[in-house]
């Protein structure tokens, strides 16, 4: 079970230290930031920040943890780096920074975010680099994880998913060998021109499959999918295949059922109503194997980490 971190959240304005007495703080403790062994991985760069909607404060802080830890290195490489700072998400990072409010609560749910906590990356508060600096020692990451989101309806989302897919540390090997991932067991189309202020399909795609989602490309193909799949039949079925067509404008799409759109081509290069659809890949009343949910869905998921029923989007 996950422990109930309530009694951190509101520890945050014990850190809320100011510029000038940070600035005292570090330059007193002037001595390299002790790391911890376990660590150090065998490319040396075992520590990669990323941050996300943080002050310029915020950003000088890390620069200084990055240059404190650099200067503690004790691999044999007198050149290795220890930590360093990104601009965009990728594989290798193991740490994103983030703003809190005093209540310890994140407002916004960034694409960084979005990309960190499928990703079960460590999402922590600002506070934890101040912290680290002015101890001189990497704090425990868990005392600063940032498990209370705005948008979120369930708590430590990013625990849950940082536990599911690394396990205890973050030894960039999956605990799961296969078997996690909050869309692995969901197969996907992408429908529609995705327009702003919404994210943009490249995002949406980029979300599912970092999840461990599959995207097919026609509906055919998810028909085909969903059709073989005889464990399909249920959200609640985490073992059972979910097809999902991922529409920007599900009120239209569910207004135009018998409106033959070139939404489902068939092999003879013809088309399917919804109706169709619906006829062809529903088991039972009101339960179609082929699911329909705005992007929202995908959104909502992971800012849960869990599948959210696909009926209420």
């Amino acid at each position: 079970s996950i422990a109930d971190n309530s009694s951190n959240t509101k520890k945050s304005s014990k850190y809320n230290i100011s510029s000038k007495d940070l600035s005292k703080l570090v330059t007193e403790k002037s001595s390299p930031i002790a790391n911890h062994s376990d660590r150090i991985t065998s490319n040396g760069v075992p520590i990669v920040f990323l941050t996300s909607a943080v002050s310029f404060e915020v950003d000088s802080h890390i620069e200084l943890l990055i240059q404190r830890l650099n200067e503690s290195s004790t691999t044999k490489s007198a050149s290795a780096t220890v930590a360093k700072v990104v601009t965009r998400f990728d594989t290798s990072v193991t740490h994103l920074i983030v703003s809190v409010d005093n209540d310890g609560v994140l407002k916004q749910r960034t694409m960084k975010y979005m990309q960190s906590l499928v990703s079960g990356v460590w999402i922590v508060s600002s506070n934890w680099v101040v912290e680290s600096l002015r101890l001189g020692v990497l704090q425990n990451e868990e005392l600063f994880e940032v498990n209370h989101n705005a948008k979120a309806r369930v708590d430590f989302a990013p625990k849950r998913a940082r536990l599911d897919i690394w396990g205890p540390h973050l030894t960039k090997q999956r605990v799961g060998k296969g078997s996690s991932g909050l869309f692995l067991q969901v197969r996907v189309v992408l429908y529609g021109q995705f327009p702003t202020p919404g994210p943009p399909r490249s995002d949406i795609a980029d979300l599912l499959r970092r999840g461990g989602a599959t995207i097919v490309d026609s509906m055919q193909n998810l028909i085909d999918v969903a059709m073989n799949s005889s464990s399909a039949l249920s959200d609640n079925n985490s073992r059972g295949l979910i097809s999902v067509v991922v529409c920007t404008d599900v009120k239209f799409c569910l207004d135009c059922k018998q409106e033959a759109l070139p939404l489902c081509p068939t092999k003879d290069d013809s088309t399917i109503t919804y109706s169709q659809l619906f006829d062809t890949c529903s088991t039972q009343p009101n339960d179609p194997i082929i699911r329909i949910v705005s992007p929202l869905w995908v959104l909502d998921c992971i800012t849960n980490y869990e599948l959210q029923p696909t009926n209420s989007y």
